[in-house]
């Protein structure tokens, strides 16, 4: 880490904790972004010749991507031959000095690498290795490919998404993969916290599949339990499939609503805020369960009142009455919402090749911790000299000589 580096990161939690990422696509990345943000100096190695794939996602502007920028950001690039000697050589060098080592490949590649935990803990008996794949290091999925939707699939989420007689949906959003990266960033922790009572390093094991089936709330728990009405939760559209009403989303004058009144004094505020207490005397509604089992006629109601009105009316008054609601934003809508921008949600980036942008900020905010200022996205390679001199210790002819040969890419 640079003294400028050094400096930046000197309050942070993790500073002086030092990480090699061999992770691409979304999940890992989001490990170490996380890592990232909270001090750690990361040095990502990807491999010749073109280095992590999401490079080539689009947007691309100059052979720059804003999909490999967002996940990318904070961290160092070696590009390495990992399939040479010399490249392995650096790698297991790299475990000699490293704190944390994370990697999300197919169950058994990174031990074609020599690199499985039972070699690296040998190099290194303290260093805590963080694998994330799509259904687990064991079990009967293991070595089968997959990326998050495959998650989503085998947990039984995706079943939950849709219209009640339609084909399941999955989500837009990196779910699964968005998941796995956080759920890994706390178990390294949890370990780091283990290592300093221990002395020990630590295998973590983390998957898309155990995390989507995490996000789960009460169905598996309805779907097994004995003498349960509901023995296999399914989709049910636009409206909650957990007994509650009116729990969903709702047509308003210009955009849709989530309205969540999912208690009996909830429902007596939006009654108010619709300026409809006749609803409170509709025996169809007079209960929860009276409201879930009419649940599409109250629907109606709800949506003839927003389509009387103005989103802007409608969003005032359910505020007012304190419903639990929100109007749905498009993402362009939520990258530039006043609150999104303030708490940094929503963070304006300033990029040298791709300008200004937004991406997801760090969504954790603490009393006592700042912000730690991360550096731009590196370019292919483009700390290798700075990693095989400063962190190796490699003599500056040796590290040309690499360079000459094709084994380190790049700067």
């Amino acid at each position: 880490m640079s003294a400028t580096d050094q400096t930046k990161a000197s309050n942070m939690p993790l500073a002086g904790c030092r990480v090699l990422d061999m992770t691409q696509y979304v999940a890992g990345p989001t490990a170490t972004r996380m890592l990232a943000e909270l001090g750690a100096e990361i040095i990502k190695v990807e491999l010749a010749p073109h280095g992590d794939p999401t490079r080539f996602h689009p947007f691309i502007k100059e052979g720059r991507s804003t999909y490999y920028v967002q996940q990318n950001r904070g961290k160092k690039s070696l590009c390495i031959d990992g399939k040479s000697p010399e490249g392995r050589k650096i790698l297991r060098d790299l475990i000699q000095v490293c704190d944390i080592f994370v990697e999300n490949g197919a169950p058994g590649v990174i031990g074609r690498m020599g690199l499985d935990y039972d070699s690296v803990s040998k190099i290194n008996p303290r260093l805590i290795m963080c694998s994330i794949s799509a259904f687990g290091q064991t079990g009967e999925l293991a070595n089968a490919p997959g990326f998050d939707w495959c998650g989503g699939a085998y947990s039984g989420a995706l079943s939950m998404i849709g219209e009640r007689n339609g084909s399941p949906m999955p989500p837009q959003v990196a779910v699964g993969d968005v998941t796995a990266g956080l759920l890994a960033s706390n178990g390294i922790l949890a370990a780091m916290l283990h290592r300093t009572q221990t002395g020990r390093g630590q295998f973590v094991d983390v998957s898309l599949l155990d995390g989507f089936f995490f996000l789960h709330d009460a169905a598996p728990a309805r779907a097994t339990v004995a003498g349960s009405d509901d023995p296999d939760p399914t989709r049910n559209g636009t409206q909650a499939g957990i007994g509650l009403a009116p729990v969903g989303v709702f047509k308003g004058s210009a955009r849709h609503f989530v309205i969540m009144a999912a208690t009996d004094a909830m429902f007596v505020r939006l009654s108010d805020a619709m300026g409809e207490s006749s609803l409170l005397n509709d025996e169809r509604f007079a209960t929860n369960s009276a409201r879930a089992a009419n649940k599409a006629a109250l629907a109606e109601e709800i949506e003839r009142w927003l389509c009387s009105i103005s989103d802007d009316e409608a969003c005032e008054l359910l505020n007012k009455h304190r419903v639990p609601s929100a109007p749905i934003l498009s993402v362009k809508e939520a990258c530039a919402h006043p609150h999104l921008l303030e708490r940094g949600t929503a963070e304006v980036i300033e990029d040298p090749v791709l300008g200004s942008f937004v991406v997801p900020g760090f969504p954790i905010r603490f009393s006592e911790i700042g912000r730690s200022e991360q550096r731009p996205a590196p370019n292919l390679g483009a700390d290798g000299s700075e990693i095989l001199e400063d962190v190796l210790g490699y003599p500056e002819d040796e590290v040309k000589r690499l360079q000459g040969n094709g084994v380190v890419v790049g700067s």
